[in-house]
């Protein structure tokens, strides 16, 4: 008899989990309060370590269709350009549209016999001595609740998730935006970051031209600007030429919208069977796609935690075990290492300094990007 698991958010963070489950001999339920994928404060990058995961999920062919490659970055410190190669061991990245991604990941849960139930909002899980876990869940639609017991579950509901460590609400710190634009002076498949003193600015176009528009900001920023994000955009283009230059003849076809402050750190630390994946695990910082490549190593790095486990409670516990070593090892350093770059971010002077000891320098730039964009297969 399968063990059941249930995951809770079908992001993609969560759908990778299902799939990672489903190919370790779980029986999967995804619960999604939502009932189409809303829009997300992200960036649109599947960087080379992505890709890796792509292929360990099933779909990589399939995005590659949809999707336009990147193959360098462009990064812009007040006036100062530097161009460089993104590829690692001749892999490139990606640009796809969030919901496009998403929607992929979902077809592929279906298709590998994974339930997956809309407007269900999950609110709390208790233990059962013996027996698993309850999930509580309300069915939005019947405005009922409802208890639904299993063996596992996989908290997947993101950087503000409900299931993890509980922690202080922040009122100030670090805000992530988005919007989209028709017109920006930059070629599908075209990566740009632009750093200006307390923040940045990442750009990317996709094959039909839009380009993603999206970035970090401090809270203390935004608050000179009366918090309006379309004048916190104007007061950000003052601050790089190259960014004005890019943008002159843009046009915005998607209101801002912007989230946070955002929690920094790793919250791993739960009960033994249940299992943080994605954002609910740790926020990183999201210069080049480290985020969504997190978010689909959920189903790899559970697939290798558990499938050679016995199906009991032990052998969960043990998959638990198993899953935060590797977690830590794997992300621990990229976790560390966000706090000085955020405080170099902020300081303002210090963005010279890193443009010339990491950006201009080839050993210390692909040193680096192998730190935060490693390409080992979470799996085997």
């Amino acid at each position: 008899m399968k063990l059941s698991a249930c995951v809770i958010g079908a992001g993609p963070a969560g759908s990778s989990a299902a799939l990672g489950l489903v190919r370790a001999g779980f029986s999967v339920t995804i619960f999604e309060q939502f009932r189409e994928a809303p829009r997300r404060v992200c960036g649109a990058f599947l960087s080379p370590e992505a890709i890796v995961h792509l292929e360990w999920l099933g779909i990589l062919s399939e995005v590659q269709k949809q999707s336009v490659q990147v193959e360098s970055a462009r990064v812009s410190v007040k006036d100062q350009i530097d161009t460089f190669s993104i590829a690692q061991s001749g892999r490139f990245g990606c640009a796809i549209p969030r919901a496009t991604l998403e929607a992929i990941l979902e077809r592929r849960a279906l298709q590998e016999g994974i339930k997956i139930q809309k407007g269900f909002r999950a609110s709390s899980l208790s233990e059962e001595k013996n027996r698993g876990w309850i999930l509580s869940v309300r069915n939005l639609d019947l405005n009922e609740d409802q208890d639904v017991w299993m063996d596992l579950a996989v908290a997947a509901d993101g950087r503000f998730s409900s299931f993890r460590n509980k922690i202080q609400p922040l009122t100030r710190g670090w805000m992530g935006y988005n919007s989209e634009f028709l017109g920006v002076k930059q070629h599908p498949g075209e990566l740009s970051l632009h750093f200006f003193p307390g923040g940045y600015i990442g750009m990317l176009a996709y094959a039909d031209g839009i380009t993603n528009v999206c970035g970090l900001v401090r809270s203390d920023f935004k608050d000179k600007i009366n918090g309006d994000w379309n004048e916190v955009f104007s007061a950000i283009l003052k601050l790089s030429i190259p960014l004005r230059s890019m943008m002159r003849d843009a046009k915005s076809i998607a209101p801002w919208k912007g989230v946070g402050p955002l929690p920094y750190g790793s919250y791993l630390r739960h009960a033994p069977g249940v299992f943080l994946s994605g954002d609910s695990a740790g926020v990183c910082d999201p210069f080049m796609g480290e985020g969504i490549s997190r978010a689909l190593a959920s189903g790899p790095m559970l697939y290798a935690a558990l499938q050679s486990q016995s199906r009991d409670a032990a052998g969960i516990r043990n998959g638990w075990k198993v899953y935060e070593k590797n977690w830590k090892k794997r992300y621990g350093f990229r976790s560390k290492i966000g706090y000085p770059i955020r405080l170099a971010n902020r300081a303002g002077w210090t963005l010279n300094l890193a443009r010339s000891w990491v950006i201009n320098r080839e050993r210390a730039r692909k040193l680096f990007l192998s730190k935060i964009h490693t390409i080992e297969p979470a799996a085997r």
